[in-house]
């Protein structure tokens, strides 16, 4: 046998043993296969959504099982937000004690001061021309039932502001009956302008009813800022610096 080359014997043992185990078992491999031992072929699903079709009864039953063990939640948080949402509303009873006539401020470019069950007491403040003085203008508004009368408005003085008691309009001379509008001017002269601070003050009033008069009081904070004193007058000398200055270009061509 040449050199590197291999006997075939072994192969054709093992070829031999497995032709007789076949044999054994009365197999002919040379035999092609009856159409009754054919392996058939699994036909594949008709359609993925049948699948789904017979599943879904099973999924509905549990996810009704599961609904009737846990109570849904959602009215109450429903009812809850409505009553939440009902600050809001007119059935608030708050909003009935509230007076159509004191949504409005009587003085132009006034704001909120204070107010009681017999006054509301809105403010704005002005430069006196010609002075050092500064006026506070009280609108005063009655939202309640009772006639007031005397109403008289007092600041506590401090070392940058005085009001000056001998100029008219801190006192109301006529009575306000319920609804009535009425008006109070405080007269502040100061030493300084250029000094922001608050005022602390007072109205005193007398509110008439079937026995008699009975004495009222109501306190406020003022703001009295460095600006209230100069904005006008310096509108003022803007104005007339503008007007002259355009009357000067004008005329010159």
């Amino acid at each position: 046998m040449p050199e590197g080359a291999k006997s075939t014997d072994d192969e054709d043992d093992a070829a031999k043993l497995a032709s007789d185990e076949f044999r054994a078992l009365d197999i002919n491999l040379d035999e092609p296969l009856r159409p009754d031992e054919k392996k058939k072929k699994k036909k594949a699903p008709a359609a993925t959504h049948t699948e789904n079709a017979v599943a879904a009864p099973h999924d509905e039953l549990d996810m009704d099982a599961w609904l009737r063990d846990e109570p849904a939640p959602a009215p109450a948080v429903v009812e809850n937000s409505k009553e939440t949402s009902g600050v809001c509303t007119p059935s608030n009873p708050n909003i009935d004690r509230i007076s159509p006539k004191t949504s409005h401020i009587t003085t132009p470019g006034s704001a909120k001061l204070c107010s009681n069950s017999d006054l509301v007491v809105d403010y704005a403040t002005t430069a006196n021309p010609g002075s050092e003085e500064v006026i506070i203008k009280l609108g005063l508004i009655i939202p309640g039932p009772r006639r007031l009368k005397d109403i008289e408005a007092n600041v506590v003085d401090t070392l940058n502001a005085r009001m000056v008691r001998s100029e008219p309009g801190f006192l109301l001379p006529t009575a306000l009956s319920p609804g009535d509008h009425g008006e109070l001017r405080l007269h502040i002269a100061l030493v300084s302008k250029t000094t922001s601070q608050i005022l602390r003050g007072t109205i005193t009033y007398l509110a008439e009813e079937e026995d008699g008069s009975v004495p009222g009081k109501l306190d406020f904070k003022v703001p009295l800022r460095s600006t209230d004193s100069l904005l006008s007058v310096t509108i003022s000398k803007l104005v007339a610096v503008f007007f002259s200055h355009s009357c000067g270009i004008l005329f010159s061509h």
